[in-house]
């Protein structure tokens, strides 16, 4: 059994591949989300390539023959007419599309020779680049499925989900567009530092904690923010989940910005619009004693160039209750422009209260 794409043979997994088998499961970025899957050493590698064959293609490059990867149709059910994808590749093979090319192949395979109605996809969340993979090759995300997929260390996870149907893929093949991606290579690096004027914006760190507490407890920020009192163990526990749970599920980033003395001076976050994907929001706060001296005008403008450059966004917004006349003018510094106000646009302190809107756009003049 072969499949064939104009640089890629997909041929049935051979003992003959095990030491690539081995040699692909000792690599960090497999073991990361494959590892408890995959293993690692000849005896996981041949267990691998000799269980369950029928599922599984090695791909490889169509003229010289070099292993690149696998990938197949797992979960296969064949009353039901639905299986699910997986795929893998080497390091060397990554980067060039293959995963993409040998991924479609697999799928027509599945709907035109094996008649499949469905053939779903998952990934534990923070798998970015498979998740690229499957929304290149037209898979529709679908959502969160909690404690779906084992981790490295052996535990359940959270996985991204999504399929792809007969009738989706009829539609490709007959011109009809796929589903603009959602997700960005951006994500799977690390958050990046960034500088913009007077200010550096880094990950939140547990330093951080007590001067994000006494900012919380400030009357002005509990006024226009709807934060309130927080102890030191929330603030650590704030900084411990809200920043590094944005990042892997690649929905946004929070940064803190300091000063030229490196103190925290503020926290700003920039997140994705679930309605929207294409558009995302900026908010922030400023420590009491960092007002004034323009640090958050640089910070809003840093983050907004790296949401325009990095996830590339098409539109930043933000939000600011007309009373909160600081917020507003450092928006307007920031080259925003206010668009008007948002009748009950934003819920804090158990009511819903007016906001003005201010919005870039990446086609805005600098």
């Amino acid at each position: 059994m072969e499949l064939h794409t104009p640089r890629l043979l997909l041929r049935r997994l051979t003992p003959a591949d095990i030491p690539d088998v081995a040699r692909a499961g000792a690599d960090p970025g497999i073991r990361r989300y494959l590892g408890i899957h995959l293993g690692s050493g000849a005896e996981a590698a041949e267990s691998f390539v000799t269980v369950a064959p029928e599922e599984k293609f090695a791909i490889c490059d169509a003229g010289t023959g070099e292993f690149l990867g696998s990938a197949g149709l797992i979960k296969h059910e064949p009353a039901w007419r639905r299986a699910e994808i997986a795929y893998w590749l080497a390091p060397a093979a990554r980067g060039r599309g293959v995963a993409a090319e040998a991924v479609t192949a697999v799928l027509r395979w599945g709907f035109e020779d094996l008649r499949l109605i469905r053939i779903g996809w998952r990934a534990e969340i923070g798998n970015h680049a498979s998740r690229r993979v499957a929304e290149a090759a037209g898979f529709r995300y679908e959502g969160r499925a909690r404690q779906a997929v084992l981790s490295q260390d052996g535990e359940l996870a959270d996985a991204w989900i999504a399929a792809i149907t007969a009738r989706d893929w009829t539609a490709y093949q007959h011109g009809f567009p796929m589903p603009e991606p959602q997700g960005s290579r951006v994500f799977e690096g690390g958050q990046p530092v960034l500088t913009s004027g007077k200010v550096t914006l880094r990950p939140m760190r547990p330093s951080d904690a007590p001067g994000l507490a006494a900012t919380a407890a400030d009357p002005l920020t509990q006024e226009f923010t709807g934060m309130r009192d927080m102890s030191l163990e929330n603030a650590e526990r704030y900084i411990a989940g809200k920043g590094p749970t944005l990042w892997r599920l690649g929905d946004g980033a929070v940064f803190a910005f300091c000063g030229p003395d490196g103190e925290f001076a503020g926290e700003i976050g920039i997140e994705v619009d679930k309605a929207d994907r294409t558009s995302a929001e900026v908010s922030y706060v400023a420590s009491p004693a960092a007002r004034g001296k323009g640090y958050t005008t640089d910070a809003v403008r840093a983050v907004t160039e790296w949401g325009f450059s990095g996830p590339r966004y098409g539109r930043i917004y933000l939000r600011a209750e007309p009373g909160n006349i600081g917020s507003i003018r450092v928006a307007e510094k920031a080259g925003y422009t206010v668009e008007g106000t948002a009748r009950g646009g934003l819920y804090h302190g158990g009511v819903r209260r007016d906001v003005i809107v201010a919005a870039r756009l990446a086609t805005d003049p600098d």
